[in-house]
């Protein structure tokens, strides 16, 4: 599963190919990680990979480990 979590981004990478991302305020919300809590329970399998994708996903590191844990 590929979770994005923010459109921001703190680089400017000249391969980019999204315009501004550095001043996007986007970040995925408690509410929404709570979904997606809920589908990988109800879709629970013994082992699950996950990929953490967005501008920089590390932007929003408190969503990262809040559906981590």
């Amino acid at each position: 599963m590929v979770i994005f979590t923010t459109l921001g981004c703190n680089a400017n990478c000249y391969y980019c190919y999204e315009n501004n991302l550095r001043n996007n305020k986007y970040k995925m919300s408690k509410e929404t990680a709570d979904k997606i809590i809920s589908l990988l329970i109800k879709n629970n399998k013994k082992k699950i990979s996950i990929g953490w994708f967005g501008g920089e996903p590390l932007y929003n590191e408190e969503i990262i480990d809040y559906i981590s844990d």
